[in-house]
Formats: C-alpha cells, sequence, structure tokens
C-alpha cells in the first residue's frame, strides 16, 4: 500500500482481506461448476494473515489435483515450507514483482526488497516446478540504461521464468506522479501515462530499452507477418469487397470491432482511388475500432498504391490502442493496419514482397 507508482494506497484506506473459510467456500463452488484453473487477484497474496490456513485449506480441496491456481507474491517473504505447500496446493504460476535490483531505486519508490531472499526463493519456486514470472520496470527514478539491461539479464537466467518488463506509468493521484518533477519526468498526457524520459533516462535510452528486450522477445503483439498467401495476423471477420462493382451502402459490411477488409480487383491500382475512399469511409464510420485494409493483389502492384493507402490512414488521430504501442514501435500505426494477401496459385518477384513488407512494417505496429 506503499509504493510511489501505484494506486491502491488512495483507492483504498487499509488493506482488506478474505478469510480462509471464505476463500475455501467460493473455490468450492467454482469447481462445482467446472473449473480448471483460478487465478487469484490480488498484488499480495501471501499478505494475507490467514495465508497459511488459505495454503491449507486448498491443499484439502484440490487434492485430486483437478485446479490449477495462479496467484501474485512477494516472493523474498515466502519460506521454503510455504513454497512447497503452494505447490502442494495446486499453484503453477507464480507472479513476482521485482521491479528493480538497484536498492537506491527500490527505496525511492518505497518498494523494500531482501534481493538474496527474493533470488533463492525464485530459484526454489523453479525447482519446485513452478512457472515463474518476473516483473521488472523502466522508467522508474533514479533508474540507468545499464541498471535496467542489468536486473533484464539477471531475470532472463532463472529456468523457465517469463520476464515483463513493464513501462512506468505516471498514474493520476500517485506519489510518483506528484514527484515527477523532481525526477524530470515526461509522459504522455493522456492513458496509459507511459514515461518516455526521466534525469537518469533520455528518451533514446526508453528506446533502447525496449529494442533491447524484444531481440530476446517481443515486447507484446507486433505483426508478425504484413505480405504473404497466409496472414497469421489477420482478423477472423474478414469481408470481401469487390471493387469494380462500387459500394452502393454507406455502411461498411460487418458486426465486430475487430475487421479485415479485403479489396479485389483485376488491377488494384486502377481502382486506388475508390479503394483509398473506402479506407476513408471506413475509419470515419467506426473511429475506435481495430481496422484492417487488405489488398488482394493478383499480380505485383505498383507500391504507390500501399503509399495512397498509408497517407490516408496517417491522416487519422491516433485512437487509444496506439497510445499503448511501445516506445520501439517508433510512431507505427497499432490500430489500423494494411496487409496484402497473395494469391498463392500466382508467382510474385521476392524482391517486390520484401519491398511492400519493409514498406508496412515502417509504419505498422
Amino acid at each position: 500500500m506503499r509504493c510511489s507508482y501505484c494506486r491502491y494506497g488512495h483507492l483504498r484506506r487499509k488493506t482488506t482481506f478474505l478469510d480462509a473459510a471464505e476463500v475455501s467456500r467460493r473455490v468450492r463452488i467454482l469447481m462445482n461448476r467446472g473449473a480448471k484453473e483460478i487465478r487469484c487477484v490480488d498484488p499480495v497474496f501471501n499478505a494475507n494473515p490467514a495465508f497459511q490456513d488459505i495454503l491449507n485449506s486448498l491443499r484439502k480441496l484440490n487434492r485430486k489435483g483437478r485446479l490449477r491456481f495462479f496467484a501474485e507474491v512477494q516472493a523474498d517473504l515466502l519460506t521454503a515450507d510455504q513454497i512447497h505447500r503452494l505447490v502442494e496446493a495446486g499453484f503453477s504460476e507464480l507472479e513476482a514483482g521485482v521491479q528493480s535490483l538497484d536498492p537506491r531505486v527500490l527505496k525511492r519508490i518505497r518498494r523494500p526488497v531482501r534481493l538474496a531472499l527474493l533470488e533463492s526463493n525464485l530459484r526454489l519456486m523453479a525447482d519446485e516446478g513452478i512457472r515463474v514470472t518476473i516483473d521488472l520496470m523502466y522508467g522508474l527514478p533514479g533508474q540507468t540504461l545499464q541498471e535496467v539491461r542489468h536486473s533484464l539479464q539477471w531475470a532472463w537466467r532463472f529456468k523457465g521464468a517469463n520476464v515483463q518488463c513493464l513501462q512506468t506509468l505516471l498514474l493520476p493521484g500517485t506519489d510518483l506522479r506528484t514527484e515527477r518533477r523532481r525526477w524530470r519526468m515526461q509522459s504522455d498526457d493522456r492513458p496509459p501515462y507511459g514515461v518516455h524520459s526521466t534525469s537518469t533516462l533520455s528518451p533514446e535510452d526508453i528506446r533502447a530499452i525496449e529494442e533491447f528486450m524484444h531481440r530476446k522477445s517481443s515486447l507484446d503483439c507486433m505483426t508478425g507477418k504484413f505480405v504473404g498467401t497466409t496472414l497469421p495476423d489477420l482478423f477472423s471477420e474478414s469481408v470481401v469487397l469487390d471493387l469494380t462493382k462500387g459500394q452502393r451502402s454507406d455502411k461498411i459490411p460487418g458486426v465486430t470491432s475487430r475487421r479485415a477488409l479485403i479489396f479485389k480487383a483485376p488491377s488494384l491500382f486502377a481502382h486506388r482511388k475508390t479503394l483509398t475512399a473506402m479506407v476513408r469511409k471506413a475509419i470515419s464510420s467506426e473511429r475506435n475500432m481495430l481496422w484492417q485494409f487488405v489488398p488482394y493483389s493478383e499480380h505485383e502492384e505498383p507500391l504507390d498504391l500501399l503509399d495512397d493507402m498509408i497517407a490516408e490512414i496517417r491522416k487519422w488521430p491516433p485512437i487509444w490502442t496506439d497510445r499503448f504501442a511501445s516506445v520501439a514501435g517508433w510512431n507505427r500505426v497499432a490500430s489500423r493496419r494494411i496487409f496484402v494477401l497473395l494469391n498463392p496459385s500466382r508467382p510474385y518477384s521476392s524482391s517486390w514482397a520484401k519491398a511492400a513488407e519493409a514498406l508496412l512494417e515502417d509504419h505498422f505496429y
């Protein structure tokens, strides 16, 4: 309840808990309804005064191992016996907030951690077969590029661990936001309020951190492929539009908020004005939904066609989804993307396909 970047201490006057009997009652109800996995939404599961009793009751309820549990814990406060009991109760996954390995940074955010115990407990969890998620943060006051890299390399050494390093958010009402001038913290003025620089981390450092993470594993759901006969990131609702027939209705077909429009014509370039107009109509009719615009190319269309579509999309202001794209996205658009779908029975120049892929990758997340 004291972390300077968190709102829990402002939203609640004190910590609240469920007792062991109430936890058992709710778990039993879910078991009887056929639940296979239960995720405990609690920022510090082992802060509950009845933690030991809860583990004992869950172990009895889940004697046959029908349930898998997940929880967030303060890992350095656990004992070896508690870790063993978590396994017996059915906790197959635990998340541990570490944030930083620098004691000075941890003191500034009021997040004390006994690092030696933390490290030994994380290893013990892995040895017990628990899948551990290790949470780190970047953009905290006083952090440096070297410290964040060191923390990441430390976390990646843990066997089977899932490591997530999250951008610091200057949430309204938090102490960290109040102290932002002291640390020269610059952030978005709209949600999610991501920090882009501090007195010790330049915008280039922040970008370098995200690119460093990208080399190990993708930060989030960046598009894997923009051009091909199959497009794994294509939305499930795909609406085919024949450009040779025009679009009589003012309404773009489809019902979901994630929609792919596939444009067909013997020559898409010959109908580029119609295609661009339909892109404009789609965005103007549903500005806050996710669009995919997909030319179905029967042959190698001029890349000017894609340039026209990109220019139209760039005219529109970004929406909520775009603001969640990482800094390493380099101002790419996440909410409205262009793909090129190829006919599997037709030959295409590999250099043309690579050029189209590179062009779209430069503009879209």
